[in-house]
């Protein structure tokens, strides 16, 4: 089952990779790059699913730091900003990680596991407020 999961959770990666990059390169078209704090997800999952945890964080981050117009801010940079602060992160959270890390913009999100069923939820907050954030879902009912 664990392959079925990572299989759904990859392509997932993919379309929020997608999204973000997208996301990104529409708010930075007027500026020359933009940087982001990808803040491990919150996973709710019954079974130990804690290597998704850094998994998607570190896959995001990779599949981010291709992008030449985008700065990923580093792992170690966003753990000392999140020191104190409980998950979840809500967007206000978000914004305050964001300015005390000078980041454009904060990738937030969970995944949640329930029997077969598998939902992925993301949202990239513009660190200012100036823009509206950018959300993502997406849900299996099976994990085929």
């Amino acid at each position: 089952m664990k392959t079925k999961i990572n299989l759904f959770h990859i392509k997932i990666l993919v379309l929020i990779t997608l999204m973000i990059v997208l996301a990104l390169h529409k708010a930075s078209a007027q500026e020359e790059s933009a940087s982001i704090a990808i803040i491990p997800f919150t996973l709710n999952a019954p079974e130990d699913m804690a290597y998704l945890k850094s998994g998607i964080q570190d896959m995001l981050e990779s599949r981010l730091s291709q992008d030449k117009n985008i700065t990923v801010i580093s792992d170690e940079m966003t753990a000392q900003a999140l020191e104190g602060i409980a998950e979840p992160i809500d967007e206000s959270e978000a914004r305050e990680i964001g300015q005390r890390l000078s980041a454009d913009f904060v990738l937030i999100g969970s995944l949640t596991v329930f029997g077969s069923s598998t939902s992925l939820d993301a949202r990239l907050v513009d660190v200012t407020g100036a823009q509206p954030t950018t959300t993502f879902f997406e849900q299996s009912q099976k994990i085929d």
